[in-house]
């Protein structure tokens, strides 16, 4: 009996100091572990730490400038996607001027430096580099001119981090002297605030400023109402000021101005504004005013200032500046911002797509819009302006796919995805091999020219990776979207670029068309706005890859 306790005892000896091992094991092991993603988070830390060093990404471009001497064009197939580029017509030319902007891939925000021209009689894209040009960014504003064999004026913008989370606002004027292919920054007193997201236009002998908005990241982002003018006759910038009791339009971004020979006209935008507490609400303004300027003497200004006192804060330059409210007629779009507005010579300001938000404790949503509307300067009414199906609009038809009409707004992660097919990174070449299979697959099937041209092989290949592609051009013109940008020459009006959703996605657009606003006849499509969904990379995903990579590594 004794020997048969002993023997269960024995065991249960055993088992305790294997169980006491193993849990010494699992304890050293859970060690480990803890230390590894201790290490992990470390380095992603100091990663996101380089990432964010707005001083050194910075003094990588300024070194990399330091190497180009002298002008190169080189031919180019159009600019990859971006948004809140500038798109300007140089006067007396014909050549469009693309300039900066950015792309967001979700995990990656990349800002732009690059310049781009387009020949409109030729249908060429050419890159343009100049030496010491202005620093990469993003919603600034330019106005072309035709002094002096032309320019271009650039105000303002900002500059983010490769995670998006640090920004760096501008308040730098450059002009870029077209016919010499000379950058020149402009150093003058008493320059607005650094800002993004505001409107520049020209009017008289000035580059009209106003709005925008400025974001640190750390508290809610500032918007403005402040007007400022920068003679270009004098090179010298003026602050107009209002008394509080006057009436002006409230602080905006995104809105729509142009300029005319008789007043600057501004209208919609967008504003955050604190509602309880710590909480934000979104506000899409719907207002329309009218900015004037009224010669002035200096024995009037002398009659409107009192004894002892300053003249007042609206006369300056030569000029008495007044804002005046206005009431457009005629149909009049629903409220919206982040729209493409341009002038039409003098006699309209034409409009495409847009947003508007429907916003919730957690989430900012909105409805993107593919309308376009123009407004008569002189009689200052709306209408809703319609454009005819072209004949390659309708064959393309049965590719087009009709996108989600809803967004978020960077502040919760903002994502984008780029790129057509044809704008792919030349150094990966297999997938450009890849993305060419399905752009014939996908353009053959919608002009119904599939004929057997492709091996079997090739049009099942062609077939599987169309499926990772989003073709977002619409049967009558571009689709919804918001964030494009437009310009004239003569009647016919360019597009570029903009945001279009899918899912919960934001994708960058780097389509391109153009429109005769005479005949409205049908869209011209000059870059196909094709997506490949593959590029879209956000937190989840990215997890998932380096679980893969981790199992794969184990087996």
């Amino acid at each position: 009996k004794s020997n048969v306790i002993g023997l269960i005892m024995g065991r249960k000896n055993a088992n305790d100091r294997r169980k006491t091992r193993q849990q010494k094991k699992d304890k050293q092991q859970k060690k480990v572990q803890k230390e590894t993603v201790k290490k992990s988070r470390a380095a992603a830390a100091r990663k996101a730490q380089e990432d964010d060093d707005l001083d050194a990404l910075l003094a990588e471009f300024r070194a990399a400038d330091l190497a180009l001497t002298t002008v190169q064009e080189k031919q180019s197939s159009g600019p990859t996607p971006r948004v809140s580029s500038t798109l300007v017509h140089m006067p007396s030319t014909d050549m469009l001027i693309l300039y900066g902007g950015e792309l967001n891939t979700g995990l990656k925000t990349t800002i732009f430096p690059e310049l781009f021209t387009y020949n409109i009689k030729k249908n060429q894209w050419t890159t343009l580099s100049i030496p010491q040009p202005p620093p990469p960014r993003c919603g600034h504003q330019a106005v072309a001119l035709p002094r002096l064999g032309g320019q271009m004026w650039v105000f303002g913008g900002e500059y983010a981090s490769k995670s998006g989370a640090v920004f760096r606002h501008y308040n730098d004027l450059w002009v870029m002297h077209y016919k010499e292919k000379r950058w020149e920054q402009i150093e003058s007193a008493n320059a607005p605030p650094a800002r993004s997201g505001h409107r520049m236009v020209a009017y008289l002998n000035f580059l009209v400023v106003f709005g925008g908005f400025q974001d640190d990241g750390k508290k809610a982002p500032k918007y403005f109402n402040d007007l400022y003018v920068f003679d270009i006759e004098t090179y010298s910038w003026h602050q107009v000021s209002f008394p509080p009791v006057v009436a002006q339009p409230d602080p905006r971004s995104a809105a729509q101005m142009v300029g005319t020979p008789t007043g600057v006209l501004l209208t919609g935008g967008y504003q955050s504004k604190r509602s309880k507490g710590e909480a934000f609400t979104g506000v899409t303004h719907t207002d329309t005013w009218l900015l004037e300027a009224t010669p002035i003497t200096e024995e009037q200004v002398q009659q409107l200032t009192p004894k002892g006192k300053k003249a007042p804060a609206n006369i300056c330059a030569g000029y008495q500046w007044t804002w005046q409210r206005v009431r457009p007629s005629g149909t009049v779009p629903s409220p919206r911002c982040s729209v493409a507005a341009a002038i039409k010579g003098d006699g309209a300001m034409y409009s495409f797509g847009g947003v508007c938000d429907e916003e919730t404790e957690d989430t900012l949503r909105g409805t993107c819009f593919d309308d376009l509307f123009a407004l008569s300067l002189a009689t200052v009414k709306w209408h809703a302006v319609t454009v005819k199906a072209s004949k390659a609009s309708s064959k393309s038809a049965s590719a087009a796919v009709e996108p989600p009409r809803s967004r978020r707004r960077r502040g919760q992660q903002m994502v984008a995805l780029a790129a057509a097919a044809e704008s792919e990174s030349e150094s990966d070449s297999e997938d450009e091999d890849d993305e060419e299979d399905a752009d014939v697959d996908v353009e053959g099937a919608a002009e119904g020219a599939s004929t057997g041209a492709l091996s079997a092989k090739a049009k099942t290949k062609a077939k599987a990776k169309s499926k990772d592609f989003v073709d977002v051009y619409a049967t009558d013109g571009p689709s919804a979207r918001m964030r494009a940008t437009i310009c004239f020459k003569g009647n016919t009006m360019f597009l570029y670029g903009g945001i279009f959703e899918d899912g919960d996605r934001q994708l960058t657009l780097g389509d391109f068309y153009s429109l005769d606003t005479n005949k409205l006849n049908g869209w011209n499509m000059l870059l196909r706005p094709r997506i490949n969904r593959k590029q879209w990379q956000d937190e989840e995903s990215s997890s998932s890859s380096e679980d893969d990579g981790e199992e794969d590594a184990a087996a």
